[in-house]
């Protein structure tokens, strides 16, 4: 049985583990205390592949048989998935709504250095992926990716501004 956003907002978040780009699945964050795992698929200037999520949910499944899985499916406009039965469909506005909300519940217990970092994030998801008429793109068609390292308990961002035109994205 999937988990529900609310019963994984009511979790403990002490010892979750975020694995990037494991069995190419773009993140992974698993609770062994809370048996459960969130699989985020993240499609910015890229389409799904024939069968990808079903792959990655099988994967899931495979590795974490008795976890309770929230599969989430995260583009800038909302983009239904190929599995809408398993998969929730996830867009940066909402991301953004999530995240500024927990800093509020959260306020006490955010370093100011993780505060820093979300404010920077949202700034940034905000700025290039859906700007101001929420459209994913900025005003000079250019795009930013972005990769996160936590390497040794120092959390890195790496940032790369490309060209928006479509046949370009593919070489960045």
């Amino acid at each position: 049985m999937n988990a529900t956003p609310l019963e994984i907002s009511l979790l403990d978040y002490h010892d979750v583990m975020i694995r990037r780009e494991w069995r190419d699945i773009d993140v992974v964050a698993v609770s062994e205390m809370n048996r459960f795992v969130i699989v985020i698929e993240n499609k910015v200037w890229s389409t799904e592949s024939n069968h990808q999520l079903r792959k990655y949910r099988k994967s899931i499944q495979e590795e974490f048989p008795h976890y309770r899985p929230l599969f989430i499916f995260l583009t800038p406009d909302g983009a239904s998935p190929s599995d809408e039965e398993n998969w929730l469909s996830f867009d940066y506005d909402h991301l953004i709504d999530i995240i500024e909300k927990g800093m509020i519940v959260n306020e006490e217990n955010l370093s100011q250095r993780i505060k820093l970092f979300l404010e920077q994030y949202i700034t940034t998801v905000r700025r290039y992926i859906v700007d101001d008429r929420g459209n994913g793109w900025t005003s000079s068609k250019r795009i930013l990716l972005f990769e996160f390292q936590n390497k040794n308990n120092k959390l890195t961002l790496y940032l790369k501004i490309g060209p928006g035109d479509p046949a370009l994205r593919q070489n960045l």
